[in-house]
């Protein structure tokens, strides 16, 4: 009998324990998350997908990169940039392969072209800013759309 209680007392331990373990990752992983934030909204730096090969093979589809806002008058041949096409259009993330111009009211106008592309963009960029990617990580865009899932987030 007294082996009983203590098998009984055990189990309740080790119940404990893992409901504690489980609820320190999950605080962990939200003061991650906190502290992302912040430091995205102070440094403005934000997270773009990537959806398309077109910058294969340094940044394939599925993966994520960080850009930070900058003025296009900071960019430099070479560097990888994000820029709006139109109003009603995806962003385009390319590497910049000529400087035309860079204007005294900091408008640089510049010409990309994506890794896996055989060609240069159409038209020259005209933008006053420019989101430059220092980072990026293959094949997690899909596992942060997941975490965005309704059913997840409800649960």
């Amino acid at each position: 009998m007294i082996r009983k209680r203590t098998e009984t007392a055990a189990k309740p331990r080790l119940a404990t324990r893992l409901v504690d373990f489980g609820l320190t990752l999950l605080a962990i992983g939200g003061s991650i998350c906190l502290v992302l934030v912040v430091l995205g909204i102070a440094l403005n730096i934000s997270i773009m997908m990537f959806r398309t090969g077109s910058m294969s093979p340094t940044i394939t589809a599925g993966s994520i990169a960080f850009v930070k806002e900058i003025p296009a008058g900071e960019i430099a041949v070479g560097d990888i940039v994000t820029v709006q096409q139109k109003e009603s259009e995806l962003p385009v993330t390319h590497r910049v392969i000529e400087i035309q111009e860079i204007r005294d009211d900091g408008v640089a106008v510049f010409r990309m072209q994506g890794d896996a592309n055989d060609t240069a963009d159409v038209q020259p960029y005209s933008v006053p800013t420019v989101k430059r990617v220092f980072i990026s990580v293959p094949g997690i865009a899909p596992v942060i759309q997941w975490f965005t899932s309704p059913y997840l987030l409800g649960a």
